[in-house]
């Protein structure tokens, strides 16, 4: 015969191991990683059979990288296009421009990719007049990058454009955040990005990096626009409308400065600096075009002997 005691303890066994199961089942439908101290999103019942589509409780969102991407969702083509400020698209002579897709109020990545093709139709872009509705790069073989992201509801999507990728020292970004709604593709034209700046390379001095502290020092720079498009004399991307300008520099502060003049050669600049004691010194170049916010610059270290 079963004892009133041990009844009582078996029965509060019981209760005390179906309390320890229940206290790790999230109530909101949310399923916890113990070992990781991270959370699965998985949406609760009644959101999923919600008209409306998934919804994730945002309470138990900390940071978006811990959010797991959608598996399912309505593809959604978007093509874009980074376009060099005054000039035209960065293409695949000067790497392209990478692109990043993210959902503006979480943070997480929707796509990424790197933009291929040519740089456009010169005529186009550059010189026609535009008239609303014609197209202007959505030429043959123009660049471009085509994402296909998976959109359950209307999205407030951040799009970022880097490069030209093989100019890693005058990369520039440029951001737009755009509504985009599952299922509505955006192609033809694509949305436009423009990236400022100019690409400024220093040819001289070279690798030596070394001056005569005795004699004036030969500059001589690279500078194009950042699709690669070329600047000379009297060009549709006209030397003689940029400013370019070599400096040396001690703890931040100029030492001295000259302009660099066009040479004849397209993309090239060339000029003179006034000696200047012995020591270390950075040289600096610039490029300059205020009026379409157009700036570049290259620099390195430089020993006066």
């Amino acid at each position: 015969m079963i004892k009133r005691t041990d009844f009582l303890f078996g029965f509060s066994l019981i209760f005390l191991l179906c309390g320890l199961v229940l206290a790790q089942v999230p109530q909101d439908g949310l399923k916890v990683d113990r070992s990781k101290q991270k959370i699965v999103v998985e949406a609760p019942p009644e959101a999923k059979s919600s008209p409306e589509g998934t919804k994730i409780n945002r309470r138990y969102v900390a940071k978006p990288e811990e959010v797991s991407p959608p598996e399912k969702g309505i593809p959604t083509k978007v093509l874009v296009r980074a376009l060099a400020r005054d000039a035209k698209i960065i293409y695949d002579t000067v790497g392209g421009a990478h692109f990043t897709f993210k959902d503006a109020a979480t943070g997480r990545l929707l796509a990424e990719g790197i933009q291929q093709g040519s740089s456009g139709d010169t005529d186009l872009i550059m010189v026609k007049p535009r008239q609303r509705g014609v197209k202007v790069f959505d030429t043959p073989g123009s660049a471009g990058f085509v994402a296909t992201l998976l959109l359950n509801e209307p999205t407030m999507v951040e799009i970022t454009a880097e490069g030209p990728l093989k100019y890693p020292d005058s990369m520039q970004r440029s951001t737009k955040t755009v509504l985009l709604l599952p299922g509505q593709d955006v192609l033809g034209e694509g949305i436009i990005l423009e990236i400022h700046g100019f690409v400024v390379s220093l040819l001289n001095p070279g690798e030596e990096k070394k001056a005569n502290s005795s004699e004036p020092l030969d500059v001589k720079a690279n500078v194009t626009m950042m699709c690669g498009c070329p600047i000379e004399s009297k060009g549709i991307w006209d030397a003689d409308k940029i400013r370019v300008v070599a400096r040396i520099l001690k703890d931040n502060q100029v030492i001295e400065e000259a302009p660099l003049k066009y040479a004849g050669e397209k993309n090239t600049f060339t000029g003179k600096i006034k000696p200047v004691p012995p020591g270390e010194y950075q040289l600096q170049v610039l490029a300059i075009d205020p009026l379409n916010a157009n700036f570049g610059v290259a620099h390195n270290k430089l020993v006066f002997e």
